[in-house]
């Protein structure tokens, strides 16, 4: 029977990290895993199974008649997720305390129960580019642009790959320090790449090296600066959520100096740099350009250009046998001219951020369960709820998350009467109003839940 892939969204599944001294390996028979020393919560990760470990694919559907199933270790897009596993999740809560020991078994070998059919070997390491203090080599790093670089990597013979102890370790590491340590994550389509610090030595050195005596203050000021100064989109929810699993009380200072952060347009950026500066030759007129454009729309705009211009720093590079794109004007030069005397490998200091970050952030915050929180996003509502156009605005989507994160926690009589109003304002069917409408009203758990 004739294979159909229907893609949709992406996500992927992964966990957490670990901590000091020498502890005893023997597990307390019957204990509860609150009582068990991190060593012995590192005994249990060979226990884990993919019924607690496996990775969320893009596909909707498989086989003609969209029954069809992935293999072992993969997950539709619509399949519940893994049962989280007590040990991971335990290893995960004692945070910065485990870390030690996580890091110690990182090139741990030994086998879980958890197959995962993969098909590509990489050694990727986050690091927040704004903020990270190593330069690692022998692994691929976003703040890299070594096309040619190619780790040194243990591939395993057999097939399927069985994740071990120590890619359990870099995935919990990740959860407690807010970085995408991936052991294993899917890529469409039907790519499935293998992160190991356990087959790749020099991705095992490049965690440790960055993590090691990591102090509690230390691992706070990370954070903090995680929603502060993110590097890219995302980095502030994750840092955020992570700020109030271990550091509760600096949580709403966090939020409320992210949300006061200036603001551009991302397309309006990304317009301006396409159609002019990356077409200008003459570097007089690319300055007259620029200094026009933030004039017209303000510094953060600045700011604005600074990200795109970094984000953009690949063209007009060499990446061996890959063409890549090209542009009468390089974006590294029009960069140099803005931001003289930078480094190299680190993204410039900028304050603003898109408009579609700061909603994405608010969204995050339905994790945080925090009445002072609550308070800061109601009051940005205030500031972005009096749009009365006939189209989409930038004000709205700000609204529109405030309205997803303050739904059901006091102020849905005011929610309800915005969203009602800009849905007829638009005039359009189907707009994002409605669904924010089904959310207030619980339409939307009748529909999927039934009755309530």
């Amino acid at each position: 029977m004739k294979t159909t892939w229907v893609l949709a969204a992406m996500a992927v599944m992964l966990m957490h990290w670990p901590a000091h001294g020498a502890e005893p390996t023997s597990r307390p028979a019957g204990g509860s895993v609150n009582q068990l020393t991190v060593e012995q919560l590192i005994d249990r990760l060979p226990e884990i199974t993919n019924k607690e470990y496996s990775v969320r694919t893009n596909i909707f559907a498989l086989g003609g008649d969209g029954k069809g199933r992935l293999g072992q270790g993969l997950l539709m897009l619509q399949d519940p997720g893994p049962t989280p596993a007590e040990a991971m999740t335990e290893l995960t809560r004692r945070g910065v305390s485990a870390l030690p020991q996580l890091l110690a078994h990182l090139d741990d070998a030994r086998k879980t129960e958890a197959a995962i059919p993969v098909n590509h070997w990489s050694a990727e390491f986050d690091r927040n580019l704004r903020t990270s203090k190593t330069h690692p080599k022998g692994v691929i790093a976003p703040g890299s642009l070594d096309h040619d670089a190619k780790p040194s990597i243990n591939i395993p013979k057999d097939r399927p790959y069985f994740v071990a102890v120590g890619d359990l370790c870099f995935n919990i590491i990740g959860e407690i320090v807010n970085r995408r340590y991936e052991a294993v994550r899917y890529q469409p389509t039907m790519v499935v790449i293998s992160n190991s610090p356990v087959l790749c030595p020099d991705l095992r050195d490049a965690v440790r090296a960055e993590w090691a005596n990591l102090t509690p203050e230390q691992h706070r000021e990370s954070l903090l600066a995680d929603v502060t100064r993110p590097d890219h989109w995302g980095r502030d929810s994750g840092g955020i959520i992570a700020l109030w699993r271990y550091y509760p009380e600096a949580a709403p200072a966090a939020v409320k100096k992210r949300l006061e952060a200036p603001h551009f347009d991302h397309q309006e950026i990304e317009d301006f740099a396409e159609k002019q500066l990356y077409v200008t030759v003459d570097a007089r007129e690319r300055k007259r350009l620029i200094d026009e454009f933030i004039a017209r729309n303000g510094p953060a705009y600045r700011d604005g250009l600074v990200v795109r211009l970094w984000q953009d720093r690949w063209m007009n590079k060499s990446n061996g046998n890959v063409q890549v794109r090209t542009v009468p004007v390089a974006p590294t030069q029009i960069l140099d001219e803005l931001v003289p005397n930078r480094e190299a490998d680190r993204m410039p200091e900028v304050s603003a951020v898109a408009y579609n970050a700061t909603d994405g952030f608010i969204e995050a915050l339905q994790e945080v369960p925090s009445v002072e929180i609550n308070a800061l996003v109601w009051g940005i509502f205030k500031e972005h709820c009096t749009n009365h156009g006939d189209t989409w605005s930038h004000d709205d989507g700000t609204a529109s998350s405030c309205v997803k994160q303050l739904a059901h926690k006091g102020h849905d009589a005011e929610l309800l009467a915005f969203c009602r109003r800009r849905q007829k304002e638009l005039a359009q069917p189907g707009n994002a109003f409605e669904e924010l409408i089904g959310l207030l009203t619980n339409e939307h758990r009748r529909n999927s839940d039934g009755p309530r």
